[in-house]
């Protein structure tokens, strides 16, 4: 964790994670150890609904991020209503101007 502490991009693509790993970078970030990160890109892993769920639920943490890419991943609809749910809540970060969640797997009624 020490060595992504200054970093304001991280960005994990193509790499074959699934939700756990998802979930460890959301662990981080609502430690305050990923404070400074101003993007984060998660694309092409398989991060599904459980590895959306776990991000969105520290996105309160995430001060400074200003972009949070999760295309094709396999979110469905839990995942994809967790993360709008956190984008809407009160303690949302301010700094939020960006959510990608192309090619997802949610239906059009999430």
């Amino acid at each position: 964790a020490e060595r992504f502490a200054a970093a304001a991009v991280l960005e994990f693509v193509d790499l074959g994670w699934g939700g756990a790993e998802a979930a460890a970078i959301a662990s981080l970030m609502a430690a305050g150890a990923l404070a400074p990160c101003e993007k984060l890109s998660l694309n092409w892993n398989g991060v599904g609904d459980e590895g959306a769920a776990a991000l969105a639920a520290a996105l309160p943490r995430a001060t400074s991020l200003r972009e949070l890419h999760l295309d094709e991943n396999g979110v469905g609809d839990r995942g994809v209503e967790a993360l709008a749910a956190a984008v809407a809540a009160d303690d949302a970060p301010a700094s939020l101007a960006r959510l990608s969640l192309r090619r997802h797997a949610a239906s059009e009624a999430a």
